[in-house]
């Protein structure tokens, strides 16, 4: 049999061996689950509002690319809420023509111009 050969069947095995070892010398023992409470925790309205900077700084640092056009989303929405929450009467092309008016005003695009 050529070198070849050999070293196409024996270097999988021993590749396999070699990182269940590997496995087994740094993770001996396999982690016990965390207890999870199983009732929800009530947090006080203190407790909230020291959570808001850690919230605010998630989300913008996390899910807002590029925040000016996230922020003029919001914008929309909430136009689009009082739309249909309060009875505010506002056209639904004039809450459309204004976000995207304003999306592509902040857009990176028009920065870079």
């Amino acid at each position: 049999m050529s070198d070849e050969i050999i070293i196409s069947k024996v270097a999988p095995r021993l590749i396999e061996r070699t990182n269940e070892e590997h496995a087994t010398k740094f993770f001996r023992h396999k982690p016990e689950p965390l207890p999870v409470p199983i009732e929800p925790v009530e947090l006080t309205l203190w407790q909230k509002a020291r959570l808001v900077p850690y919230i605010i700084h998630i989300t913008w640092g996390v899910l807002m690319k590029n925040p000016k056009t996230t922020i003029t989303g919001i914008v929309g929405g909430v136009a689009y809420i009082a739309n249909a929450l309060l009875g505010v009467v506002l056209p639904s092309e004039a809450i459309i023509t204004v976000t995207v008016f304003l999306i592509g005003l902040f857009s990176k695009d028009a920065d870079s111009n």
